[in-house]
């Protein structure tokens, strides 16, 4: 009778996380952080942030591509769990393209 069905088959053994992937999230709200304050001091400021915008805007920018460094060794860790990894560089991508934006549209003013 068993001879036609297939028996499923689960597994309860959980991949471990990337290691790498704890650093990427980790940067990567830190880079978020940063760029809020940044633009909370420039928007206070009238558009003029100053020195400490600046610095944080700088740190921000380089938090998030720190992550994305991260991201790339996390996924060259095998047999893992990338779900920071994946969040993480989803946070930072989105805030690489944001500063590349706000750079361009400085620079061309």
């Amino acid at each position: 009778m068993s001879g036609g069905k297939k028996e499923k088959k689960y597994s309860y053994i959980k991949k471990p996380y990337a290691r790498s992937g704890f650093y990427c999230f980790f940067l990567s709200v830190l880079a978020v952080l940063l760029f809020s304050a940044a633009m909370g001091f420039s928007l206070h400021a009238g558009g003029s942030g100053g020195m400490n915008a600046g610095a944080l805007g700088f740190s921000s920018m380089v938090m998030a591509l720190m992550s994305l460094w991260f991201m790339w060794l996390s996924f060259r860790e095998p047999e893992r769990n990338y779900i920071f990894s994946k969040t993480g560089g989803v946070l930072s991508g989105i805030l690489v393209l944001i500063w590349i934006g706000i750079l361009i549209v400085g620079f061309g003013a």
